[in-house]
C-alpha cells in the first residue's frame, strides 16, 4: 500500500482489472468469506486487482502493458 500511495495511486485499466478478477475467481486460493479475498497474501481482491503497483502472490497475473 506504502508504494501505491508513494506513486500518486495509480490504477489498472478497466480492461486489466477485469481480467484479474477473472484469473482471480478461479485460482485455487480464493476465500470468500464476506468479501472474496487472496488465501497466499490475505488481500481483498478487488481492491488489490484494482491497484496498479500489485503483483499476484503466484505470479498469475500479468503486468499491465505486457503479455
Amino acid at each position: 500500500m506504502t508504494e501505491f500511495v508513494k506513486q500518486g495511486a495509480p490504477v489498472v485499466s478497466p480492461e486489466e482489472y477485469k481480467e484479474r478478477l477473472e484469473i482471480c475467481s478461479g485460482c485455487e486460493y480464493k476465500e470468500e468469506i464476506r468479501l472474496p479475498k487472496c488465501g497466499k497474501c490475505g488481500c481483498y481482491l478487488a481492491i488489490k486487482a484494482r491497484m496498479k503497483t500489485t503483483n499476484c502472490p503466484i505470479n498469475k497475473w500479468k503486468t499491465e502493458g505486457k503479455k
